[in-house]
């Protein structure tokens, strides 16, 4: 995993589709800036929301597995991407 220094104190920033898959990048970030932050296998990370992070592509012949949560304030607005569904448990 890649992280950018300090990426989530300069709020939301413009994201690009990447054709032909679900997954958006951030508009002229140049990947060549970030900084490693190694994982061991099985591993799990935390990092804030508006922090830009990647990773290089698969290369195994194994599957990558992601878990992801967001949590945010009940009252917040969000956005479906087109064909995915979301599943928002609220919690009181």
């Amino acid at each position: 995993m890649h992280y950018f220094s300090g990426s989530h104190l300069n709020g939301l920033v413009e994201h690009e589709a990447i054709a032909g898959t679900p997954h958006l990048v951030p508009a002229g970030v140049d990947l060549t800036t970030s900084k490693a932050v190694p994982m061991k296998a099985g591993g799990c990370i935390f990092h804030h929301s508006q922090c830009l992070h990647h990773s290089h592509p698969n290369r195994s012949d194994k599957w990558r597995r992601a878990y992801v949560c967001h949590f945010v304030n009940q009252d917040a607005d969000f956005t479906l991407i087109s064909g995915f569904k979301a599943v928002i448990p609220i919690l009181e």
